[in-house]
């Protein structure tokens, strides 16, 4: 339990020793709105005797606090719809930070697979380039077969043209031989 310091205050020309928590300065000050109400209160009705005068200002007093509780109900009661709102509005939030992260991370995931599909396509261009060197040297030995067998089908030819003259010549000669 806090230890309560003791405050001499002096109200309406009393002092009175008052125990508190509160610090003394705290205490002073209430004191002095005591003081400043009687005073305002004598002002206004000078006729008044001083227990009159103290029952007016904690009358005063006593309206002024239930004045701040009705507000701070009011006030109490409006702040429940927005503190719901708040609390809806950072489930929302929770919510759509938890959505961010997961798409965060199929972000990276994709990044990922985008960046295993580019080394795969950069492999399977290098195996095309290959496949097409390696077309194109299919084409040039094909060019030199073909140039070849055309070589090839003109000695045929010319043999076949030799034979059949060579042929009617043994013809010829067989024929005067006979």
């Amino acid at each position: 339990m806090p230890e309560k310091n003791k405050v001499d205050i002096k109200i309406f020309g009393h002092i009175y020793t008052i125990k508190s928590d509160k610090s003394e300065e705290y205490v002073q000050c209430i004191a002095d709105k005591v003081n400043e109400k009687v005073s305002e209160l004598r002002r206004e009705n000078p006729k008044l005797k001083e227990m009159m005068l103290l029952n007016l200002a904690l009358l005063y007093f006593s309206e002024e606090n239930l004045k701040i509780d009705e507000k701070y109900k009011e006030l109490s009661k409006k702040a429940e719809v927005p503190l719901r709102e708040y609390n809806s509005v950072l489930n929302k939030n929770d919510t759509l930070v938890r959505e961010i992260t997961k798409t965060e991370e199929d972000n990276k995931n994709l990044k990922n697979s985008i960046s295993n599909y580019k080394t795969k396509i950069e492999g399977l261009d290098k195996d095309i380039k290959k496949l097409n060197d390696d077309v194109s040297r299919k084409d040039q030995e094909i060019e030199k077969i073909e140039s070849a067998l055309n070589d090839v089908r003109k000695d045929y030819t010319e043999s076949l043209k030799l034979i059949n003259s060579l042929y009617k010549e043994l013809e010829e000669i067989k024929g005067k031989v006979l």
